[in-house]
């Protein structure tokens, strides 16, 4: 095995003037993007043949353009639009949910009609992230839109590269990295003392240890006792009044765990692997998006299953282990706006790659010579 050679990380060298030289342009393989690039620390490095500091690659969930997001309809200051005409802050979606009776309360659900004590409605069909229609909660009037795939990756990048200037990372780290997103309705789900809510605009709010937020991520390619170098989340908080978090995030001890079902307790009532890491934060300053302390002692537990293989479903639950009303975790939820579904970045040991997977990686976009910097046209 081999790696590319780089230099080191670029010490007081600002990340806007990083040049990125794609060795592998973005390509769809089955259900991810998959690229590949080199960092220098600017221009003048790469034009005088110094090292790449760093190397990197991703598979990665982004939505397909024929495949449109969907969101719940929001006024111009955030408020969910109901189709009662109602207009909820996400910080009163739980007492509207609860006691309001404009809010429907589902008794039975059928391919074509979803009926409340307020009537019948028929459920907004959208595709999930891999194309299959599904119902989802006809309270909630949903607008479409399409997203350019290259911006998507734009953005993805710039998180990722926030992620190496603050842990200065460099060296050769091709076939590491995913990037995964919630990608179906029943892909997140919160719980409220035993009762499962797989439908509506957020996640939560949760304050109290029998409030439960749940995010299931597929196709995890990661292989059977891999080495977790890096596991983190993005999540979306909506709102200042729920961005407290003093909660435990674990992931399910399950090979392979399925779906969120409107059954009793379907989150509470599963095993995780008991080693939580508390995310404490007074106050992160929302609403935006944010990233989770490390998360690589529970994952990592779960590649070391003898049960795991690549391509299976990880399911993370998060939970607050002392009540106290005063701390409060509510995040966007898949329904609310697909876009902004959590997401998960996993970044795993590599051990080098062979000569000839680096020739079958960059040909033809690209001549590593002496495993110097070249020159290709960028994506």
């Amino acid at each position: 095995m081999v790696k590319l050679r780089t230099s080191e990380f670029p010490e007081g060298k600002p990340r806007s003037g990083w040049v990125r030289t794609y060795i592998d342009a973005p390509h769809r393989v089955d259900d991810l993007v998959e690229f590949s690039y080199s960092l220098h620390e600017d221009q003048a490095a790469k034009d005088s043949r110094i090292d790449p500091f760093y190397y990197g690659s991703h598979k990665a969930m982004i939505r397909p353009l024929e495949i449109p997001h969907h969101r719940i309809k929001r006024t111009v200051d955030g408020k969910y639009i109901h189709v009662s005409k109602a207009e909820i802050a996400p910080e009163d979606m739980a007492d509207f949910q609860e006691s309001n009776p404009a809010f429907y309360q589902w008794e039975t659900k059928t391919p074509l009609l979803w009926t409340a004590p307020q009537g019948s409605l028929p459920p907004e069909m959208f595709p999930t992230y891999w194309g299959d229609p599904e119902p989802l909660d006809p309270q909630w009037p949903r607008e479409s839109f399409v997203l350019d795939e290259a911006e998507e990756i734009v953005k993805l990048l710039a998180r990722h590269d926030e992620g190496l200037e603050t842990r200065k990372t460099s060296g050769d780290h091709i076939g590491t990295t995913v990037d995964l997103q919630v990608g179906a309705s029943a892909d997140d789900a919160s719980e409220f003392t035993t009762v499962m809510l797989l439908t509506g605009p957020g996640l939560g709010p949760s304050d109290a240890d029998d409030e439960y937020i749940g995010l299931r991520f597929q196709s995890v390619t990661v292989a059977n006792a891999a080495t977790v170098d890096v596991c983190t989340s993005d999540q979306l908080f909506h709102t200042a009044q729920l961005d407290e978090p003093l909660h435990d995030m674990d992931f399910e001890a399950a090979d392979d765990p399925g779906e969120f079902t409107t059954t009793t307790s379907n989150m509470s009532d599963r095993t995780l692997t008991g080693s939580p890491v508390l995310w404490d934060n007074t106050t992160l300053g929302a609403p935006g998006t944010f990233t989770s302390p490390s998360l690589v002692t529970p994952m990592q537990i779960i590649f070391n299953r003898a049960g795991w293989g690549t391509g299976q479903s990880v399911v993370m639950v998060i939970v607050q282990p002392t009540t106290s009303a005063l701390r409060d975790y509510g995040i966007r939820a898949y329904d609310g706006d697909t876009d902004e579904a959590a997401k998960l970045h996993l970044e795993i040991a590599a051990d080098g790659i062979t000569e000839g997977e680096i020739m079958a990686a960059t040909s033809p976009h690209y001549d590593l010579g002496a495993f110097g910097p070249a020159t290709m046209v960028p994506y």
